[in-house]
């Protein structure tokens, strides 16, 4: 029985000790390093156009993977192009509308850390941006010199339009006058009224001069002062003979040679004589300046009258010249017809240049609008992992 038990006991007791040995020795060795390492993150697009941050999502998933992109990368991590071909990968996917997650993975290999994953993928995210914002000012100077240049053909074709409107509408107004047979005879008839108001102005100058020529009116005082001064002056020397005449009367009476009769006669004669004199003087000097005022009052009349006459038809004759002045003296001759259809063919071809000219610009400010006024912007989203054993 003990023979039996022994070896079985000492059989066990053996792999109990090798395992216990193997065991001690698993746990002396260092942890076996991982065979890869990887570090990813998720790129968020964010632009003030929004249509384009679909496109800019998909610019940057293709632009990762490129070698313009992951070479600079590359030697920013003090690495070559030949070791990364052959321990490293990048791999861009789109996560949505605006994110693209961005992985690189390295194989363990000299001169490889686990730092090494993380450095990559950081420069990778950067050269993406400063492509990403290089393409946009290239896309944004490009559409703000093409703008530039077709508002300016824009301004071009709308004037050339304007210029042939311009000319086919003087042509059309040629072409009217020509059809207006009436013109010839309405400046004859005016003619004929400017000569009628010719002589008539003529007349009234001449009538107006020969007036203006007379002596100014005098008033009646000093026209009838020295005429009543003479007048009376007349009387009185009438009177100073008749009495005389009856001083000689009544010395005659006094000598008994004349008669009370006589010397009453006289002392009549030399009253009748003063009274007379002064009242037939004054009436004949009044009425004759009062005739010679009248008249030249109602000349004063007409000089006012004929003034007024010439500046009438002095005006008239401008008016008339004016007239006469809008209207052609010979019929103009008619507009050829293939001119006429010359100049609408080319009204049409300039509006036409026109309108291709703002269609073009209608889209290539679209294009400006999709481009977006300030740069795309990429921010840097989600976990990172620096190593992971695989």
């Amino acid at each position: 029985m003990r023979r039996t038990t022994a070896p079985a006991a000492d059989f066990i007791f053996a792999l109990l000790v090798t395992f216990v040995a193997s065991t001690l020795v698993s746990a002396q060795q260092p942890a076996k390093p991982p065979s890869r390492y990887t570090a990813s993150c998720i790129l968020q697009i964010d632009s003030d156009a929004e249509q384009r941050r679909s496109e800019v999502a998909a610019t940057v998933a293709a632009l990762v993977t490129t070698t313009p992109i992951l070479q600079p990368a590359l030697i920013a991590s003090d690495l070559s192009m030949e070791q990364w071909s052959r321990v490293g990968t990048v791999e861009a996917r789109l996560s949505g509308q605006r994110m693209v997650t961005v992985t690189v993975s390295l194989a363990a290999d000299q001169g490889i850390t686990p730092g090494t994953a993380q450095r990559v993928l950081g420069a990778i995210c950067d050269q993406t941006r400063r492509a990403i914002t290089a393409s946009w000012a290239h896309d944004r100077e490009g559409a703000d010199k093409r703008l530039k240049a077709l508002a300016e053909q824009a301004d071009v074709t709308v004037q050339q339009w304007a210029a042939a409107k311009q000319a086919i509408a003087e042509l059309q107004e040629k072409q009217q006058a020509a059809n207006r047979s009436d013109d010839r005879s309405t400046r004859e008839n005016l003619l004929n009224q400017r000569r009628i108001a010719e002589v008539e102005l003529a007349a009234h100058r001449a009538r107006l001069a020969e007036v203006e020529k007379s002596p100014p009116a005098e008033t009646v005082d000093k026209v009838m002062g020295p005429l009543a001064g003479k007048a009376f002056r007349d009387a009185d020397a009438l009177f100073e003979h008749r009495m005389k005449r009856l001083e000689e009367v009544q010395q005659r009476f006094k000598d008994g040679k004349a008669t009370q009769a006589d010397v009453d006669d006289a002392q009549f004669a030399a009253t009748d004589a003063r009274l007379f004199s002064i009242a037939y003087v004054a009436t004949v000097t009044a009425m004759q300046t009062l005739y010679c005022y009248i008249e030249r009052y109602n000349n004063t009349d007409d000089v006012l009258q004929l003034r007024a006459g010439v500046a009438a038809l002095d005006a008239q004759v401008k008016v008339l010249d004016e007239q006469i002045g809008k209207l052609s003296e010979t019929k103009p001759a008619p507009v050829p017809q293939a001119e006429l259809d010359r100049a609408a063919s080319k009204e049409q071809s300039c509006r036409r240049a026109w309108d291709d000219a703002a269609q073009q610009l209608s889209q290539v400010r679209g294009v400006a609008a999709a481009v977006g006024a300030s740069e795309p912007e990429l921010t840097i989203l989600g976990g990172e992992i620096p190593h992971s054993p695989q």
